[in-house]
């Protein structure tokens, strides 16, 4: 899988795929979407010094996050497409 790393507040990383999109919220600068190749969200969350919160996300969505390391990876792959 080929990924893109994304720097956040905090000093938080996010690794998601490299056709996904981060959109960060108008409102708070610490809400985060990331939209898929179709614009849809894949999952919404947000962060905090020492912490992730997830507040919407896929069916099938995967993640790993190193919390001593500050890093999110999102790992949910996105289906094939032409």
């Amino acid at each position: 899988m080929k990924t893109k790393k994304v720097s956040l507040p905090y000093n938080w990383t996010l690794v998601i795929h490299k056709s996904y999109s981060l959109y960060t919220s108008q409102d708070d600068k610490n809400k985060f979407a990331v939209l898929d190749h179709e614009n849809e969200a894949v999952v919404t969350f947000s962060i905090e010094n020492d912490t992730f919160e997830t507040h919407s996300n896929t069916f099938d969505f995967k993640q790993k996050i190193n919390i001593k390391k500050q890093v999110i990876e999102i790992i949910h792959e996105p289906e094939e497409w032409d």
